[in-house]
């Protein structure tokens, strides 16, 4: 009886601790919906309002709230892809952790105007913690956790959603390129 409940006692507290895990890793914001894909336009919804790659007007339509632009699809210069970390001072505190600074980790697709603006059209992030001594450790857990569809990589989603919006733009006669 009492090995029993030792070995149930372990169960719950792995099951508990991937369930923690899962809601520690998952993903921040990182909406990306398509809503109509068609020879005439392509049209999404990101956390940075709705877009429309119009292909007969060869503009990019952005509606974020009380707000609605137009950029000409010419004025596009590129496509920028970046990386940055923010320190996750929340995770830092709830788990009492000082050794060392775990990190946000944020994926951002901008539209790069002619001008040198930028035109945020996607994000997403996800946290990395940086424990020096056991980063494999980490990416066991997120391989475990993937393999029971609680773990989703911020970055392979940012490359998907990358790929999407390239194509998308070349569909209609704008391609454009990282660089």
């Amino acid at each position: 009886m009492g090995t029993a409940l030792i070995v149930l006692a372990i169960i719950v507290s792995v099951a508990l601790g991937f369930l923690v895990s899962s809601v520690w890793y998952r993903p921040r914001k990182g909406r990306f919906r398509v809503l109509r894909r068609d020879p005439r336009g392509f049209t999404f919804r990101s956390d940075f309002g709705t877009f429309t790659i119009d292909a007969a007007g060869q503009s990019l339509i952005r509606i974020a709230k009380e707000d609605i632009s137009r950029v000409p699809l010419a004025a596009i210069q590129r496509l920028a892809y970046r990386y940055h970390e923010e320190e996750a001072f929340l995770a830092e505190v709830a788990i009492w952790d000082k050794s060392s600074r775990d990190v946000m980790g944020w994926f951002e697709i901008s539209a790069v105007l002619t001008d040198g603006k930028r035109l945020p059209l996607y994000a997403v992030g996800q946290y990395g913690p940086r424990e020096l001594w056991a980063p494999r450790l980490f990416d066991l857990e997120h391989g475990l956790l993937a393999k029971i569809g609680l773990f989703k990589s911020a970055e392979d989603r940012s490359r998907a959603v990358l790929e999407e919006l390239q194509a998308a733009f070349a569909a209609a006669g704008r391609r454009l390129s990282l660089m």
